[in-house]
């Protein structure tokens, strides 16, 4: 199932004990971050490089299962619904959520930017292993 409230999402799966995948899906390149059990720290993990829908949902599932997750956050861009990127994200989730997976569409609400500003301010570019890691992090964000 798709929620997009917050409040109807841990109503609606308790217990909500687990590690949680956050994802910043994009349309050739994924960030995938997981949360500690205790769901207190999100770590940036890896990114998946996929551009093909039905594959990259397979992919997803899988870090999912491998990683002994609970449930799915997934960044969504609220407002730009219309958009493309947003499409392309809802088609995401609603695959996933037929996989009966639990997802719950987060506002990204600027994460991408936020994520940049805090490695500009630290180095004054990005490296190129940070730019490797961009869309984890954006992903440990949005969790």
């Amino acid at each position: 199932m798709i929620y997009n409230s917050v409040l109807e999402f841990c109503l609606k799966n308790k217990p909500l004990n687990g590690e949680i995948l956050g994802l910043d899906i994009g349309t050739k390149k994924t960030g995938v971050a997981i949360s500690t059990y205790n769901q207190s720290v999100a770590v940036p993990s890896f990114v998946i490089y996929e551009s093909n829908k039905e594959v990259l949902i397979k992919k997803i599932a899988e870090a999912f299962k491998e990683k002994d997750c609970a449930y799915i956050v997934i960044g969504f861009p609220f407002g730009w619904e219309e958009g493309l990127s947003a499409k392309w994200i809802m088609e995401i989730a609603t695959g996933l959520a037929s996989l009966d997976f639990s997802v719950l569409l987060y506002d990204e609400g600027r994460t991408s930017v936020k994520v940049k500003n805090v490695i500009y301010e630290a180095k004054g570019k990005m490296t190129k292993k940070q730019m490797q890691s961009y869309d984890a992090s954006v992903a440990s964000l949005i969790l």
